[in-house]
């Protein structure tokens, strides 16, 4: 994934939708951002989803009444450029201060640094 233009925390409500349950409707995505979706709500919804669109991170099938949206951007892909993003703009382009704040911040069970120890053995 190329750099892409930066989306905001609403629009990645959206994405996440999107990567959690794959296609979905406006209709669908604003009933699990919103509790009781209004017509104003839907609206923003629509709009966001054009700016998405847009912005490449998302695709629409226009087969059927109510046109479906998916996103075309992996959630890892995602994930792996804005941690670039960080690295780049926060530590210089290096990972190493940003993996030891992440990884010293964070309560993990042992599977999970049986997995990290693993993944250092295997470099």
């Amino acid at each position: 994934m190329g750099t892409k233009e930066h989306i905001s925390e609403t629009e990645l409500m959206i994405m996440n939708v999107l990567w959690e349950h794959g296609k979905s409707t406006i209709r669908q995505i604003a009933e699990h951002i919103y509790d009781n979706v209004s017509n104003t709500e839907y609206a923003t919804i629509q709009s966001l989803l054009n700016r998405l669109e847009k912005k490449d991170y998302i695709g629409r099938d226009k087969d059927g009444f109510a046109h479906q949206f998916y996103s075309v951007v992996e959630q890892k892909d995602f994930i792996e450029q804005k941690l670039q993003d960080v690295a780049d703009n926060v530590c210089n382009g290096a990972y190493f201060p940003l993996l030891v704040n992440l990884v010293s911040k964070t309560k993990l069970n042992q599977e999970q640094k049986n997995e990290i120890k693993h993944m250092i053995d295997k470099m």
